[in-house]
């Protein structure tokens, strides 16, 4: 009876012991089928984009999406893999993520190109992109994908033309280089001459066909404007310290589009806390991730920069902020 009982006894648990194991397997497939993958492109790592990621995945945890748990990331970027946008792009969509997070709008017209060629309809979160480019994206179609949105970074021309009246108080002549050919840098020199024009203000415009010309491009308006204003064009930012050094020599002030001009040495300028642009990309993202389709969200808008200083330009410029200035600034570089 005692043996027998036993062997029941033995028969019983290992039949407890299978069964719990067919549940636990069971279990892990199904939070397996739950993790969603989210691969994130970028041109190149940044500061600026290391905060909008931080703040993303912050913003995802709020919603009760743990990464390991509900979502996993690969984050890429074209400069680390030492690959062009398109084959970055490319890789990207055949790995057949659940969503893509592009940052930048090269990188996003990129990732809708690639989409295209390999017909894929995966959603397309985009991020760090400018009110100014987004028609550059919808093309001649006018309107972006449908397995498109995101959040559009938005500082209004009047808002920088704010900026440079106070800055420099009595300017008459703003000085703008961009790359000839460029439609979204043209584009934004038609809009910044007609934003100048409402205060009077006079744009004095000279385009380049090579980043090594900008130097040379600067030197020649010297006498023509009394201040500089950079554009966020590409062929500039490549070579922006030329333009930097061309200013300070002149004792000129170079206002930024962007706060990343003023790291580099540009006077001011008005950028957004990225990691605030990344909590609403994030909030953004988690309603896709929950079941929303992409095509019942609207874009959305973050309309709120912050004044960034430079005060080791300012010394060498001999120029002194109000303190007015100083106590509005979000950021003040020292470099």
């Amino acid at each position: 009876m005692s043996n027998s009982f036993s062997s029941r006894l033995q028969r019983i648990w290992r039949l407890v012991v299978v069964s719990l194991a067919i549940c636990f397997a069971g279990y892990s497939s199904g939070a397996s089928a739950q993790l969603k993958q989210v691969t994130i492109v970028a041109a190149r790592e940044s500061e600026s984009t290391t905060s909008l990621i931080a703040g993303l995945k912050d913003a995802l945890k709020t919603a009760g999406l743990i990464e390991g748990k509900h979502v996993k990331f690969r984050i890429d970027n074209a400069a680390a893999l030492g690959v062009d946008l398109d084959s970055l792009a490319q890789t990207a969509i055949a790995g057949k993520p659940d969503i893509i997070v592009a940052l930048t709008a090269p990188m996003v017209t990129a990732v809708m190109m690639q989409a295209k060629a390999q017909d894929s309809k995966v959603p397309i979160i985009f991020g760090d992109v400018y009110d100014a480019e987004i028609n550059m994206l919808a093309g001649e179609q006018g309107a972006l994908p449908t397995q498109v949105s995101g959040v559009i970074s938005s500082i209004s021309l009047n808002r920088q033309v704010e900026l440079i009246r106070t800055l420099v108080p009595g300017v008459k002549r703003i000085g703008v280089l961009y790359r000839s050919g460029s439609p979204t840098s043209s584009a934004l020199v038609k809009q910044l001459t007609e934003a100048l024009s409402k205060f009077g203000l006079v744009l004095i415009d000279y385009p380049v066909t090579r980043g090594q010309d900008v130097g040379s491009a600067a030197r020649s308006m010297l006498s023509k404007v009394d201040v500089f204003f950079s554009i966020d064009d590409a062929t500039v930012s490549q070579v922006y310290p030329a333009l930097v050094k061309v200013a300070i020599e002149a004792k000129l002030p170079l206002i930024a589009s962007q706060a990343g001009g003023v790291n580099q040495g540009a006077l001011a300028g008005l950028e957004f806390n990225q990691k605030e642009v990344g909590q609403q990309l994030g909030r953004l993202l988690a309603k896709v991730l929950k079941g929303t389709p992409v095509s019942a969200i609207p874009q959305e808008t973050i309309t709120k920069p912050s004044l960034w200083l430079n005060q080791f330009t300012a010394r060498k410029l001999g120029w002194t902020f109000a303190e007015a200035v100083l106590k509005s600034a979000a950021q003040i570089v020292d470099k």
